[in-house]
Protein backbone atom coordinates (compact mmCIF):
# COMPACT_ATOMS: atom_id res chain seq x y z
CA UNK A 1 0.00 0.00 0.00
CA UNK A 2 1.67 3.70 -1.01
CA UNK A 3 2.42 5.52 2.05
CA UNK A 4 2.87 8.92 0.80
CA UNK A 5 0.40 11.39 0.37
CA UNK A 6 1.92 11.61 -3.20
CA UNK A 7 1.50 8.06 -3.97
CA UNK A 8 -1.95 7.21 -2.57
CA UNK A 9 -3.15 10.08 -4.64
CA UNK A 10 -1.58 8.13 -7.36
CA UNK A 11 -3.10 5.35 -6.06
CA UNK A 12 -6.61 7.23 -6.16
CA UNK A 13 -6.36 8.41 -9.64
CA UNK A 14 -5.32 4.66 -11.15
CA UNK A 15 -8.77 3.45 -9.30
CA UNK A 16 -10.85 6.06 -10.82
CA UNK A 17 -9.51 5.68 -14.16
CA UNK A 18 -9.87 1.61 -13.81
CA UNK A 19 -13.65 2.56 -12.62
CA UNK A 20 -14.36 5.22 -15.24
CA UNK A 21 -15.17 7.42 -12.08
CA UNK A 22 -14.07 11.21 -11.63
CA UNK A 23 -15.11 14.27 -9.85
CA UNK A 24 -17.38 17.17 -11.66
CA UNK A 25 -15.26 19.96 -13.28
CA UNK A 26 -14.17 22.85 -11.39
CA UNK A 27 -15.92 25.05 -13.82
CA UNK A 28 -19.48 23.24 -13.37
CA UNK A 29 -18.59 23.36 -9.66
CA UNK A 30 -18.14 27.21 -9.91
CA UNK A 31 -20.67 28.16 -11.80
CA UNK A 32 -23.45 26.07 -9.24
CA UNK A 33 -21.93 28.83 -6.22
CA UNK A 34 -21.88 32.32 -8.89
CA UNK A 35 -25.85 31.28 -9.23
CA UNK A 36 -26.13 32.19 -5.41
CA UNK A 37 -24.39 35.37 -6.00
CA UNK A 38 -26.90 36.39 -8.48
CA UNK A 39 -30.10 35.18 -6.66
CA UNK A 40 -30.59 32.85 -9.06
CA UNK A 41 -32.64 29.66 -8.54
CA UNK A 42 -30.71 27.65 -10.65
CA UNK A 43 -28.07 27.46 -7.42
CA UNK A 44 -31.00 25.01 -6.42
CA UNK A 45 -31.29 22.72 -9.16
CA UNK A 46 -27.72 23.00 -10.36
CA UNK A 47 -26.28 22.18 -6.56
CA UNK A 48 -29.02 19.36 -5.79
CA UNK A 49 -27.86 17.17 -9.47
CA UNK A 50 -24.13 17.56 -8.14
CA UNK A 51 -24.69 16.90 -4.78
CA UNK A 52 -26.71 13.50 -5.61
CA UNK A 53 -24.51 12.69 -8.01
CA UNK A 54 -21.23 10.23 -7.57
CA UNK A 55 -18.78 12.49 -8.88
CA UNK A 56 -18.67 14.90 -5.04
CA UNK A 57 -15.89 13.33 -3.74
CA UNK A 58 -15.54 10.16 -0.80
CA UNK A 59 -15.13 11.96 2.55
CA UNK A 60 -15.84 9.22 4.49
CA UNK A 61 -16.13 5.17 3.89
CA UNK A 62 -19.40 5.66 6.00
CA UNK A 63 -22.41 6.64 3.55
CA UNK A 64 -24.21 9.00 5.84
CA UNK A 65 -21.05 10.66 7.59
CA UNK A 66 -19.94 10.84 3.45
CA UNK A 67 -22.76 13.13 2.82
CA UNK A 68 -22.40 15.48 5.96
CA UNK A 69 -18.83 16.19 5.51
CA UNK A 70 -19.61 17.14 1.56
CA UNK A 71 -22.91 18.87 3.31
CA UNK A 72 -20.79 20.93 5.42
CA UNK A 73 -18.13 22.21 2.46
CA UNK A 74 -20.81 23.18 -0.03
CA UNK A 75 -22.45 24.64 2.95
CA UNK A 76 -19.49 26.49 3.47
CA UNK A 77 -18.87 27.78 -0.09
CA UNK A 78 -22.62 28.89 -0.50
CA UNK A 79 -22.19 30.87 2.50
CA UNK A 80 -19.22 32.73 1.19
CA UNK A 81 -21.02 33.44 -2.27
CA UNK A 82 -24.57 34.59 -0.60
CA UNK A 83 -22.03 37.37 0.87
CA UNK A 84 -19.93 37.98 -2.06
CA UNK A 85 -24.02 38.54 -3.83
CA UNK A 86 -24.29 41.08 -1.36
CA UNK A 87 -26.43 39.90 2.67
CA UNK A 88 -24.87 40.41 5.75
CA UNK A 89 -21.85 38.57 6.56
CA UNK A 90 -23.33 37.57 10.08
CA UNK A 91 -26.18 36.76 9.15
CA UNK A 92 -24.91 34.16 6.58
CA UNK A 93 -22.40 32.76 9.12
CA UNK A 94 -24.83 32.21 11.57
CA UNK A 95 -27.34 30.34 9.13
CA UNK A 96 -24.50 28.91 8.11
CA UNK A 97 -23.67 27.33 11.68
CA UNK A 98 -27.43 26.58 12.17
CA UNK A 99 -27.65 24.27 8.75
CA UNK A 100 -24.06 22.44 9.78
CA UNK A 101 -26.01 21.66 13.82
CA UNK A 102 -28.92 20.39 12.00
CA UNK A 103 -26.44 18.22 9.34
CA UNK A 104 -24.90 17.09 12.23
CA UNK A 105 -28.36 15.20 13.55
CA UNK A 106 -29.32 13.80 10.46
CA UNK A 107 -29.61 10.36 10.84
CA UNK A 108 -30.25 9.28 7.13
CA UNK A 109 -28.48 10.35 3.73
CA UNK A 110 -32.10 11.47 2.66
CA UNK A 111 -32.16 14.05 5.23
CA UNK A 112 -28.58 15.47 4.16
CA UNK A 113 -30.02 15.48 0.82
CA UNK A 114 -32.80 17.49 1.73
CA UNK A 115 -31.36 20.04 3.78
CA UNK A 116 -28.96 20.35 1.41
CA UNK A 117 -31.63 21.67 -1.01
CA UNK A 118 -33.24 23.70 1.87
CA UNK A 119 -30.03 25.44 2.55
CA UNK A 120 -29.61 26.33 -0.75
CA UNK A 121 -33.01 27.46 -1.53
CA UNK A 122 -32.36 30.03 1.84
CA UNK A 123 -29.23 31.66 0.43
CA UNK A 124 -30.90 32.16 -2.95
CA UNK A 125 -33.61 33.82 -1.56
CA UNK A 126 -31.94 36.11 0.72
CA UNK A 127 -29.57 37.13 -2.29
CA UNK A 128 -32.39 37.84 -4.36
CA UNK A 129 -34.42 39.92 -1.83
CA UNK A 130 -31.54 41.82 -1.13
CA UNK A 131 -30.49 42.57 -4.87
CA UNK A 132 -34.14 43.87 -5.49
CA UNK A 133 -34.31 45.82 -2.40
CA UNK A 134 -30.90 47.47 -3.79
CA UNK A 135 -32.24 47.64 -7.10
CA UNK A 136 -35.29 49.67 -6.85
CA UNK A 137 -35.96 53.18 -5.67
CA UNK A 138 -37.73 53.92 -3.08
CA UNK A 139 -40.83 55.66 -4.28
CA UNK A 140 -40.89 51.45 -5.91
CA UNK A 141 -41.11 49.83 -2.89
CA UNK A 142 -43.01 51.95 -1.03
CA UNK A 143 -45.61 50.89 -4.15
CA UNK A 144 -45.14 47.88 -3.63
CA UNK A 145 -45.63 47.83 -0.29
CA UNK A 146 -49.06 48.77 -0.75
CA UNK A 147 -51.88 48.63 -3.75
CA UNK A 148 -55.03 49.64 -4.62
CA UNK A 149 -57.66 47.43 -3.82
CA UNK A 150 -59.96 48.98 -6.60
CA UNK A 151 -57.94 51.55 -8.80
CA UNK A 152 -59.68 54.54 -9.14
CA UNK A 153 -58.54 58.50 -9.85
CA UNK A 154 -59.85 60.04 -6.87
CA UNK A 155 -57.92 58.01 -4.64
CA UNK A 156 -54.28 59.37 -6.40
CA UNK A 157 -55.14 62.87 -4.83
CA UNK A 158 -55.68 61.87 -1.50
CA UNK A 159 -52.43 59.61 -1.80
CA UNK A 160 -50.58 62.39 -2.97
CA UNK A 161 -51.60 64.73 -0.21
CA UNK A 162 -50.81 62.20 2.62
CA UNK A 163 -47.53 62.03 0.52
CA UNK A 164 -46.27 65.82 0.79
CA UNK A 165 -47.42 65.78 4.83
CA UNK A 166 -45.23 62.78 5.76
CA UNK A 167 -42.19 64.15 3.03
CA UNK A 168 -42.51 67.79 4.94
CA UNK A 169 -42.65 66.09 8.48
CA UNK A 170 -39.77 63.74 7.85
CA UNK A 171 -41.07 60.10 8.83
CA UNK A 172 -40.05 57.20 8.61
CA UNK A 173 -41.71 54.79 5.56
CA UNK A 174 -43.68 52.51 8.34
CA UNK A 175 -45.85 55.98 9.36
CA UNK A 176 -45.97 56.68 5.59
CA UNK A 177 -47.35 53.23 5.13
CA UNK A 178 -49.77 53.72 8.34
CA UNK A 179 -51.13 57.23 7.25
CA UNK A 180 -52.21 56.04 3.82
CA UNK A 181 -54.09 52.38 5.20
CA UNK A 182 -56.01 55.11 6.65
CA UNK A 183 -57.46 55.74 3.28
CA UNK A 184 -60.58 54.44 2.06
CA UNK A 185 -59.72 51.60 -0.86
CA UNK A 186 -56.27 51.30 0.28
CA UNK A 187 -54.29 47.88 1.83
CA UNK A 188 -51.22 47.44 3.36
CA UNK A 189 -51.04 43.46 3.27
CA UNK A 190 -47.84 44.24 5.84
CA UNK A 191 -50.70 45.64 8.08
CA UNK A 192 -52.48 42.17 8.59
CA UNK A 193 -51.07 39.06 9.86
CA UNK A 194 -52.37 35.59 8.67
CA UNK A 195 -52.83 32.17 10.94
CA UNK A 196 -53.13 28.89 9.20
CA UNK A 197 -54.34 25.67 10.21
CA UNK A 198 -53.22 22.62 9.79
CA UNK A 199 -55.09 21.59 6.56
CA UNK A 200 -53.50 24.87 5.56
CA UNK A 201 -57.16 26.75 5.27
CA UNK A 202 -57.15 30.08 7.38
CA UNK A 203 -57.45 30.38 10.53
CA UNK A 204 -57.59 33.84 11.30
CA UNK A 205 -56.74 37.11 9.46
CA UNK A 206 -56.40 40.30 11.62
CA UNK A 207 -55.27 43.61 11.46
CA UNK A 208 -51.82 43.69 14.06
CA UNK A 209 -52.10 47.51 14.82
CA UNK A 210 -54.54 49.89 15.59
CA UNK A 211 -56.41 52.10 13.53
CA UNK A 212 -56.48 49.62 10.34
CA UNK A 213 -59.49 48.78 9.49
CA UNK A 214 -60.63 44.78 9.68
CA UNK A 215 -62.03 44.96 5.82
CA UNK A 216 -60.62 47.43 3.24
CA UNK A 217 -63.92 49.01 1.77
CA UNK A 218 -64.06 49.41 -2.42
CA UNK A 219 -63.80 53.13 -3.92
CA UNK A 220 -67.11 53.80 -6.23
CA UNK A 221 -66.59 56.94 -8.41
CA UNK A 222 -70.49 57.78 -8.89
CA UNK A 223 -69.73 60.29 -11.95
CA UNK A 224 -67.53 58.81 -14.76
CA UNK A 225 -67.77 62.24 -16.45
CA UNK A 226 -65.79 63.92 -14.09
CA UNK A 227 -63.35 61.20 -14.57
CA UNK A 228 -59.64 62.10 -16.35
CA UNK A 229 -59.68 60.18 -20.01
CA UNK A 230 -56.07 60.42 -21.53
CA UNK A 231 -57.04 61.79 -25.11
CA UNK A 232 -53.54 62.06 -26.42
CA UNK A 233 -52.84 58.42 -26.56
CA UNK A 234 -49.35 57.19 -27.29
CA UNK A 235 -49.17 55.65 -30.71
CA UNK A 236 -46.66 52.75 -30.97
CA UNK A 237 -44.53 52.04 -34.25
CA UNK A 238 -45.40 48.69 -34.40
CA UNK A 239 -48.92 47.25 -34.50
CA UNK A 240 -49.68 46.43 -30.91
CA UNK A 241 -52.76 44.00 -29.84
CA UNK A 242 -55.25 46.83 -29.10
CA UNK A 243 -53.75 48.84 -31.71
CA UNK A 244 -57.13 51.56 -31.42
CA UNK A 245 -59.16 54.00 -29.99
CA UNK A 246 -60.52 52.49 -26.55
CA UNK A 247 -63.91 54.24 -25.82
CA UNK A 248 -64.98 53.06 -22.27
CA UNK A 249 -68.93 53.54 -21.87
CA UNK A 250 -69.66 52.62 -18.83
CA UNK A 251 -68.50 50.43 -15.64
CA UNK A 252 -70.94 48.04 -14.17
CA UNK A 253 -72.77 45.81 -15.56
CA UNK A 254 -76.47 44.72 -15.43
CA UNK A 255 -76.40 41.11 -15.87
CA UNK A 256 -75.63 39.13 -12.85
CA UNK A 257 -73.88 36.56 -14.66
CA UNK A 258 -72.86 33.60 -12.18
CA UNK A 259 -69.28 33.28 -13.36
CA UNK A 260 -68.41 36.76 -14.22
CA UNK A 261 -65.96 38.56 -11.69
CA UNK A 262 -65.98 41.99 -13.31
CA UNK A 263 -69.52 41.74 -12.78
CA UNK A 264 -69.79 41.92 -9.36
CA UNK A 265 -66.87 43.90 -8.28
CA UNK A 266 -67.49 46.66 -10.89
CA UNK A 267 -71.27 47.44 -9.29
CA UNK A 268 -73.22 49.67 -9.85
CA UNK A 269 -73.61 50.87 -12.98
CA UNK A 270 -72.74 54.19 -14.42
CA UNK A 271 -73.03 55.59 -17.98
CA UNK A 272 -70.53 58.16 -19.23
CA UNK A 273 -73.06 61.00 -20.88
CA UNK A 274 -72.96 61.01 -24.80
CA UNK A 275 -71.57 64.60 -25.23
CA UNK A 276 -68.58 63.62 -22.79
CA UNK A 277 -68.04 60.15 -25.01
CA UNK A 278 -68.12 61.99 -28.24
CA UNK A 279 -65.81 64.89 -27.36
CA UNK A 280 -62.88 62.24 -26.13
CA UNK A 281 -63.24 60.35 -29.47
CA UNK A 282 -62.81 63.52 -31.34
CA UNK A 283 -59.92 64.49 -29.62
CA UNK A 284 -58.80 61.31 -29.37
CA UNK A 285 -58.87 60.99 -33.15
CA UNK A 286 -57.72 64.15 -33.90
CA UNK A 287 -54.50 63.59 -31.74
CA UNK A 288 -53.57 59.41 -32.84
CA UNK A 289 -54.90 59.13 -36.45
CA UNK A 290 -56.43 55.73 -35.44
CA UNK A 291 -58.05 53.68 -37.82
CA UNK A 292 -60.16 52.13 -35.77
CA UNK A 293 -62.32 53.07 -32.46
CA UNK A 294 -63.60 50.19 -30.08
CA UNK A 295 -66.39 51.07 -27.49
CA UNK A 296 -65.75 48.95 -24.58
CA UNK A 297 -67.30 47.92 -21.78
CA UNK A 298 -68.61 44.75 -20.05
CA UNK A 299 -71.82 44.54 -22.21
CA UNK A 300 -72.03 47.32 -24.80
CA UNK A 301 -75.13 47.10 -26.01
CA UNK A 302 -76.44 47.88 -22.81
CA UNK A 303 -75.45 51.30 -23.13
CA UNK A 304 -78.78 53.31 -22.81
CA UNK A 305 -78.27 55.47 -25.42
CA UNK A 306 -76.00 53.31 -27.78
CA UNK A 307 -77.94 54.28 -31.03
CA UNK A 308 -77.81 58.17 -30.11
CA UNK A 309 -74.33 57.89 -29.40
CA UNK A 310 -73.61 55.50 -32.83
CA UNK A 311 -74.97 57.86 -34.91
CA UNK A 312 -72.95 60.81 -33.08
CA UNK A 313 -69.62 58.44 -33.68
CA UNK A 314 -70.47 57.96 -37.21
CA UNK A 315 -70.59 61.64 -38.33
CA UNK A 316 -67.08 61.83 -37.02
CA UNK A 317 -65.78 58.45 -38.55
CA UNK A 318 -67.31 57.79 -41.61
CA UNK A 319 -65.26 60.64 -43.74
CA UNK A 320 -62.28 59.57 -42.17
CA UNK A 321 -62.70 55.60 -42.99
CA UNK A 322 -62.44 54.59 -39.12
CA UNK A 323 -63.99 51.41 -38.41
CA UNK A 324 -66.26 51.55 -35.22
CA UNK A 325 -66.15 48.20 -33.77
CA UNK A 326 -68.90 47.21 -30.59
CA UNK A 327 -67.33 43.93 -29.26
CA UNK A 328 -69.66 42.75 -26.32
CA UNK A 329 -72.47 42.20 -28.44
CA UNK A 330 -75.15 40.22 -26.65
CA UNK A 331 -77.41 38.07 -29.06
CA UNK A 332 -80.77 38.97 -27.14
CA UNK A 333 -80.34 42.72 -28.14
CA UNK A 334 -79.05 42.54 -31.54
CA UNK A 335 -80.45 44.46 -34.38
CA UNK A 336 -80.70 45.30 -37.94
CA UNK A 337 -80.55 48.57 -37.25
CA UNK A 338 -77.47 48.18 -34.80
CA UNK A 339 -75.43 45.97 -37.20
CA UNK A 340 -75.91 48.67 -40.37
CA UNK A 341 -74.44 51.17 -38.19
CA UNK A 342 -71.11 49.09 -37.21
CA UNK A 343 -70.35 48.01 -41.07
CA UNK A 344 -70.61 51.66 -42.86
CA UNK A 345 -67.20 51.76 -43.23
CA UNK A 346 -65.81 48.17 -43.17
CA UNK A 347 -67.51 44.83 -42.03
CA UNK A 348 -65.39 43.32 -38.89
CA UNK A 349 -66.36 39.57 -37.53
CA UNK A 350 -69.28 39.56 -35.38
CA UNK A 351 -68.39 37.78 -31.88
CA UNK A 352 -71.37 36.14 -29.48
CA UNK A 353 -70.97 34.10 -26.04
CA UNK A 354 -73.79 31.80 -25.46
CA UNK A 355 -71.42 30.31 -22.49
CA UNK A 356 -72.80 26.75 -22.62
CA UNK A 357 -74.39 24.55 -25.32
CA UNK A 358 -77.63 23.95 -23.63
CA UNK A 359 -80.16 25.71 -22.11
CA UNK A 360 -80.05 24.00 -18.62
CA UNK A 361 -76.55 24.83 -18.31
CA UNK A 362 -77.26 28.57 -19.31
CA UNK A 363 -79.94 28.52 -16.49
CA UNK A 364 -77.39 27.40 -14.00
CA UNK A 365 -75.14 30.29 -14.76
CA UNK A 366 -77.66 32.79 -15.16
CA UNK A 367 -76.84 33.71 -18.84
CA UNK A 368 -80.28 34.71 -19.96
CA UNK A 369 -79.41 34.19 -23.65
CA UNK A 370 -82.03 31.28 -25.49
CA UNK A 371 -81.20 29.20 -28.20
CA UNK A 372 -84.19 31.22 -29.96
CA UNK A 373 -82.01 34.56 -29.76
CA UNK A 374 -78.82 33.23 -31.09
CA UNK A 375 -80.57 31.89 -34.52
CA UNK A 376 -82.52 34.67 -34.85
CA UNK A 377 -79.27 37.13 -34.45
CA UNK A 378 -77.41 34.85 -37.12
CA UNK A 379 -80.01 35.20 -39.88
CA UNK A 380 -80.23 39.12 -38.72
CA UNK A 381 -76.42 39.13 -39.53
CA UNK A 382 -76.23 36.26 -42.40
CA UNK A 383 -79.27 38.75 -44.20
CA UNK A 384 -76.41 42.07 -43.75
CA UNK A 385 -73.89 40.06 -45.90
CA UNK A 386 -72.06 38.33 -42.59
CA UNK A 387 -71.13 34.98 -43.57
CA UNK A 388 -68.87 34.51 -40.34
CA UNK A 389 -69.44 33.92 -36.88
CA UNK A 390 -67.81 33.52 -33.81
CA UNK A 391 -69.29 31.60 -30.81
CA UNK A 392 -67.62 31.86 -27.45
CA UNK A 393 -68.48 29.10 -24.82
CA UNK A 394 -66.71 27.68 -21.26
CA UNK A 395 -65.76 23.89 -20.65
CA UNK A 396 -66.02 22.93 -16.79
CA UNK A 397 -68.95 24.74 -15.52
CA UNK A 398 -70.55 23.63 -12.52
CA UNK A 399 -73.18 20.50 -12.90
CA UNK A 400 -71.83 20.05 -16.82
CA UNK A 401 -72.71 16.64 -18.12
CA UNK A 402 -71.76 15.32 -21.24
CA UNK A 403 -74.83 15.97 -23.02
CA UNK A 404 -74.13 19.99 -22.32
CA UNK A 405 -70.45 19.71 -24.22
CA UNK A 406 -72.25 17.78 -27.26
CA UNK A 407 -74.68 20.70 -26.84
CA UNK A 408 -71.49 23.27 -27.60
CA UNK A 409 -71.62 21.43 -31.17
CA UNK A 410 -75.11 20.92 -31.95
CA UNK A 411 -75.73 24.66 -31.64
CA UNK A 412 -72.95 25.60 -33.91
CA UNK A 413 -74.43 23.28 -36.74
CA UNK A 414 -77.99 25.39 -35.91
CA UNK A 415 -76.26 28.47 -36.97
CA UNK A 416 -74.83 26.93 -39.77
CA UNK A 417 -78.62 25.67 -40.97
CA UNK A 418 -80.02 29.30 -40.13
CA UNK A 419 -77.65 30.70 -42.89
CA UNK A 420 -79.50 27.43 -45.70
CA UNK A 421 -82.57 28.39 -44.17
CA UNK A 422 -82.38 31.82 -46.14
CA UNK A 423 -83.39 32.78 -49.30
CA UNK A 424 -80.63 31.75 -52.54
CA UNK A 425 -81.18 35.79 -53.70
CA UNK A 426 -79.88 36.73 -50.19
CA UNK A 427 -76.97 34.14 -49.67
CA UNK A 428 -76.10 35.07 -52.76
CA UNK A 429 -74.15 32.03 -53.76
CA UNK A 430 -71.70 32.81 -50.14
CA UNK A 431 -70.51 29.78 -47.96
CA UNK A 432 -70.83 30.04 -43.91
CA UNK A 433 -68.74 29.50 -41.84
CA UNK A 434 -68.91 28.90 -37.65
CA UNK A 435 -66.00 28.52 -35.31
CA UNK A 436 -66.35 27.78 -31.91
CA UNK A 437 -64.05 28.73 -29.01
CA UNK A 438 -63.95 27.09 -25.62
CA UNK A 439 -61.68 28.33 -22.36
CA UNK A 440 -61.88 26.33 -19.16
CA UNK A 441 -63.81 27.58 -16.84
CA UNK A 442 -62.08 29.21 -13.98
CA UNK A 443 -63.83 29.90 -10.54
CA UNK A 444 -62.94 33.58 -9.68
CA UNK A 445 -63.32 35.19 -6.11
CA UNK A 446 -66.92 36.97 -5.48
CA UNK A 447 -68.61 35.20 -7.53
CA UNK A 448 -71.93 32.69 -6.81
CA UNK A 449 -68.75 30.10 -7.94
CA UNK A 450 -65.83 30.73 -5.78
CA UNK A 451 -66.72 27.85 -3.43
CA UNK A 452 -67.12 25.57 -6.30
CA UNK A 453 -63.55 23.39 -7.54
CA UNK A 454 -61.83 23.47 -10.89
CA UNK A 455 -61.55 20.30 -13.34
CA UNK A 456 -58.96 18.59 -13.59
CA UNK A 457 -56.73 18.86 -16.09
CA UNK A 458 -57.43 15.51 -17.65
CA UNK A 459 -61.31 16.09 -17.60
CA UNK A 460 -60.53 19.17 -18.95
CA UNK A 461 -58.79 18.08 -22.19
CA UNK A 462 -61.37 15.08 -22.39
CA UNK A 463 -64.08 17.27 -22.57
CA UNK A 464 -62.22 18.91 -25.36
CA UNK A 465 -61.87 16.00 -27.27
CA UNK A 466 -64.93 14.76 -26.78
CA UNK A 467 -66.38 18.24 -28.68
CA UNK A 468 -63.46 17.65 -30.94
CA UNK A 469 -64.68 14.64 -32.22
CA UNK A 470 -68.26 15.32 -32.48
CA UNK A 471 -68.21 18.26 -34.77
CA UNK A 472 -67.94 17.03 -38.19
CA UNK A 473 -68.79 19.70 -40.25
CA UNK A 474 -65.88 21.01 -42.00
CA UNK A 475 -67.40 24.35 -41.87
CA UNK A 476 -67.27 24.70 -37.97
CA UNK A 477 -64.05 25.25 -36.69
CA UNK A 478 -62.69 24.40 -33.10
CA UNK A 479 -60.86 25.96 -31.04
CA UNK A 480 -59.66 25.51 -27.47
CA UNK A 481 -57.53 26.97 -24.68
CA UNK A 482 -54.14 25.41 -22.93
CA UNK A 483 -55.80 23.52 -19.99
CA UNK A 484 -52.36 23.80 -17.83
CA UNK A 485 -52.71 27.55 -18.17
CA UNK A 486 -55.97 27.27 -17.02
CA UNK A 487 -55.07 25.25 -14.26
CA UNK A 488 -52.37 28.00 -13.36
CA UNK A 489 -55.07 30.82 -13.91
CA UNK A 490 -57.36 28.77 -11.21
CA UNK A 491 -54.68 28.50 -8.87
CA UNK A 492 -53.65 31.87 -8.41
CA UNK A 493 -57.07 33.58 -8.68
CA UNK A 494 -57.92 31.47 -5.42
CA UNK A 495 -54.36 31.84 -4.05
CA UNK A 496 -52.91 33.53 -0.82
CA UNK A 497 -49.72 35.42 0.00
CA UNK A 498 -48.14 32.11 0.20
CA UNK A 499 -48.32 31.97 -3.53
CA UNK A 500 -45.78 35.46 -3.47
CA UNK A 501 -42.73 33.24 -3.37
CA UNK A 502 -43.66 31.31 -6.12
CA UNK A 503 -44.53 33.87 -8.36
CA UNK A 504 -40.61 35.32 -7.73
CA UNK A 505 -39.20 31.41 -7.91
CA UNK A 506 -41.08 30.89 -11.04
CA UNK A 507 -39.46 34.43 -12.69
CA UNK A 508 -35.76 33.15 -11.56
CA UNK A 509 -36.68 29.63 -13.07
CA UNK A 510 -37.03 31.31 -16.18
CA UNK A 511 -40.75 32.43 -16.78
CA UNK A 512 -41.45 35.05 -18.63
CA UNK A 513 -43.33 35.87 -21.73
CA UNK A 514 -45.92 32.83 -19.99
CA UNK A 515 -48.39 34.45 -22.76
CA UNK A 516 -46.54 33.11 -25.69
CA UNK A 517 -46.90 29.18 -25.94
CA UNK A 518 -43.16 29.10 -27.52
CA UNK A 519 -42.01 30.64 -23.81
CA UNK A 520 -44.83 28.90 -21.67
CA UNK A 521 -43.25 26.45 -19.99
CA UNK A 522 -45.60 24.76 -17.45
CA UNK A 523 -42.82 22.37 -15.79
CA UNK A 524 -40.62 25.22 -14.56
CA UNK A 525 -43.87 26.46 -12.46
CA UNK A 526 -44.13 23.05 -11.08
CA UNK A 527 -40.75 23.35 -10.18
CA UNK A 528 -41.86 26.58 -8.47
CA UNK A 529 -44.57 25.25 -6.53
CA UNK A 530 -42.41 22.15 -5.51
CA UNK A 531 -39.14 24.41 -4.25
CA UNK A 532 -41.40 26.37 -2.16
CA UNK A 533 -43.13 23.39 -0.69
CA UNK A 534 -46.71 24.21 -2.10
CA UNK A 535 -49.24 21.86 -3.91
CA UNK A 536 -51.35 23.86 -6.22
CA UNK A 537 -54.21 21.46 -6.50
CA UNK A 538 -54.56 22.57 -2.62
CA UNK A 539 -56.13 25.82 -4.61
CA UNK A 540 -57.49 24.59 -7.65
CA UNK A 541 -59.30 21.33 -7.29
CA UNK A 542 -60.53 21.87 -3.43
CA UNK A 543 -64.37 22.61 -3.00
CA UNK A 544 -64.27 25.69 -0.32
CA UNK A 545 -66.22 25.55 2.22
CA UNK A 546 -68.82 28.65 3.01
CA UNK A 547 -67.57 28.87 6.16
CA UNK A 548 -63.99 29.18 6.00
CA UNK A 549 -61.58 32.43 5.56
CA UNK A 550 -60.84 32.84 2.53
CA UNK A 551 -58.05 34.56 0.80
CA UNK A 552 -59.96 37.49 -0.22
CA UNK A 553 -62.44 38.32 2.42
CA UNK A 554 -60.27 41.55 3.30
CA UNK A 555 -62.20 42.97 0.49
CA UNK A 556 -65.45 44.73 0.99
CA UNK A 557 -66.66 44.94 -2.63
CA UNK A 558 -70.41 45.66 -1.45
CA UNK A 559 -71.92 42.38 -2.25
CA UNK A 560 -71.98 40.16 0.46
CA UNK A 561 -71.67 36.07 0.71
CA UNK A 562 -75.39 35.83 1.37
CA UNK A 563 -76.59 37.84 -1.91
CA UNK A 564 -73.75 35.90 -3.69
Amino acid sequence: MPNSLAQKITHLQFIQRENSIKHHSYKEEVLSYEYIKQGDMKAVMEGVRIFHSNTVGHLSDNPLRNKQYLFIASTTLATRYAIEGGIDAETAYIASDLFIQRADKCETVAEVNDLHKEMLTYYVKQVASHQRKTVLSKPVIQCMDYVYYHLHEEVNGEIMDVYKEWKANNETREEYLERISKIEGIYVPSFYDVEYNEDNTIKTFKPNRAGVPQRVKKRIIKDLDNTYIPEKLIVPFMETVHDRIMLELFRGCIRGCRFCQAGYIYRPVRERSVQKLLNVAENSINSTGYEEMSMTSLSTSDYTKLFELTDGLLALTVDKKINLSLPSLRVDNFSMELMEKVQKVKKSGLTFAPEAGTQRLRDVINKNVLEEDLIRTAKIAFSGGYNRIKLYFMLGLPTETDEDVLGIGTLAQKVIDAFYELPPEIRKGRSVSVTVSTSFFVPKPFTPFQWEPQNKIEDMERKAQLLKNSIKNKKIVYNWHQSDVSFLEEVFAKGDRRLGDVLITANELGCKFDGWTDFFDYEKWLKAFELNGIDPKFYAHRELSYDEILPWDYADISVSKEFL
